[in-house]
C-alpha cells in the first residue's frame, strides 16, 4: 500500500491491486491549488463530513463510489469502516458528527480521524482496534488541540503517524501548525515528498509529507 498526502485532510491510497481510494477531498477556498474539475479518477472517495473542506468531489473523475455514511463498506480489495463520532466536545452541538475511517488492505490497517473534535471513549477506541498507520489532524481549533490530540495518538498507539489538517504557507484557517503536536509527541521525520510506503520496512515514528496538491495546476 502507498499514501499520498494531496493536502490539508485530503490523502490519496493506493493498494497493491490499483485500487485508489480518495479521503476528504478540499475545496479551493482552503488555499491549497485544486485540480481541474473532472480531472482526478479514483474508485472510491470517502467524507468524514459534510464540510467543504472534506467532502469537495467537483475535482473527480466519475464513475467513483461515495462513502459519507457509517457502516462496513468492501472496496474491490480493500475494507472500510467508518466509525460515527463528533466535530466537537459537545456531542456535535456547534460542529456536527465526523466519522472515523479504517481501511484494511494489504495486511496495513489505516485510520483517518477526520475531524476528531473530543477525546475518544473506550468502547471507540475498541471499535478501531490496532492501527498500523493513523492519519490524525494536529492544527487544534476545528479539532482537538495539539496537544489532547497527542494524548489520542498514545491511547490508539499506531506504528506510523502522519500529521494532516495543519496551518502551511497555502493556509487562511485559523489552525495551528505541526510544531505544537510535534513538541508533545516527541519529534517527527520531515519527508521531501508527498509519498510513502507503507508496511515493509517503513520505521515506526511520526513522518511528516510535503503536499502534493503545491504541484498542481490550479483549477
Amino acid at each position: 500500500m502507498k499514501i499520498n498526502y494531496i493536502g490539508h485532510a485530503c490523502f490519496m491510497m493506493h493498494t497493491k491491486a490499483g485500487t485508489r481510494i480518495l479521503m476528504d477531498p478540499y475545496d479551493a477556498s482552503v488555499g491549497y491549488p485544486v485540480p481541474k474539475a473532472g480531472s482526478v479518477a479514483t474508485d472510491c472517495v470517502t467524507a468524514s463530513h459534510g464540510h467543504h473542506d472534506h467532502n469537495a468531489v467537483e475535482w473527480l473523475a466519475k464513475p467513483y463510489e461515495l462513502i459519507d455514511k457509517a457502516g462496513r463498506y468492501t472496496v474491490k480489495d480493500v475494507v472500510v469502516r467508518a466509525i460515527p463520532c463528533w466535530h466537537d466536545e459537545v456531542q456535535g452541538q456547534k460542529r456536527g458528527p465526523n466519522l472515523i475511517f479504517i481501511y484494511q488492505a494489504d495486511g496495513v490497517r489505516l485510520c483517518h480521524l477526520g475531524d476528531l473534535g473530543h477525546e475518544l471513549d473506550e468502547e471507540t477506541l475498541a471499535a478501531i482496534g490496532k492501527v498500523n498507520v493513523l492519519l490524525a489532524p494536529v492544527g487544534g481549533y476545528y479539532t482537538l488541540e495539539p496537544e489532547l490530540m497527542a494524548r489520542q495518538v498514545r491511547a490508539l498507539s499506531p506504528e506510523i503517524v502522519i500529521p494532516m489538517h495543519y496551518a502551511t504557507e497555502f493556509t487562511s484557517l485559523p489552525i495551528a501548525g505541526p510544531e505544537r503536536f510535534i513538541a508533545e509527541i516527541g519529534g517527527a521525520v520531515e519527508l521531501e515528498c508527498s509519498q510513502m510506503a507503507l508496511g515493509g520496512e517503513t520505521a515506526p515514528g511520526v513522518y511528516l509529507l510535503q503536499p502534493a496538491s503545491k504541484f498542481f495546476d490550479r483549477a
